[in-house]
């Protein structure tokens, strides 16, 4: 096939044709005006990256993600190391040793508070039991005098 000139093109108006399937190769498409076309499926080479000053806007963009995305693996590595070894100390020996001395304290109080109450309710009784008369008004000096916040009569039969 024999080198033929290219054929210029410029002026001409293309009304209704099909490109589908053709190939533009090294071809001056500038000042090209495509209105009204369907464009999908189409592929549009990036020439731009093998130019000279491109080649520098694609370090820079490389660049520009290291320093975005560096930074971000650092920081969550961090997070992540900090929040598991916290985890972990939360199930440790000491740590499960110092919740049943705190559990074994709060059981050795809740027993003293009912012996002293059960005390405080076994005298309040022999009182009654010494008065004749059971009015409302020495209920109510009993109940204060060992700090009782209500009173529930028992009647045994």
């Amino acid at each position: 096939m024999a080198d033929t000139p290219p054929e210029p093109l410029a002026g001409r108006t293309f009304t209704h044709r099909t490109l589908r399937g053709s190939r533009f190769v090294d071809c001056d498409l500038g000042e090209v005006v495509v209105r009204g076309s369907e464009v999908a499926g189409m592929e549009i080479d990036s020439p731009w990256l093998m130019e000279v000053g491109s080649r520098l806007l694609v370090k820079l963009a490389g660049i520009f993600a290291l320093v975005g995305l560096l930074p971000g693996l650092v920081i969550y590595t961090v997070s992540y190391q900090f929040v598991s070894r916290s985890i972990e100390a939360w199930f440790d020996v000491k740590v499960a040793g110092a919740l049943d001395s705190g559990l074994a304290l709060g059981k050795d109080t809740l027993d003293t508070l009912a012996t002293d109450l059960a005390g405080k309710a076994r005298v309040a009784a022999e009182r009654l039991a010494e008065s004749r008369s059971v009015s409302p008004l020495a209920l109510e000096r009993l109940r204060e005098q060992i700090g009782a916040m209500d009173e529930t009569p028992l009647v045994v039969t």
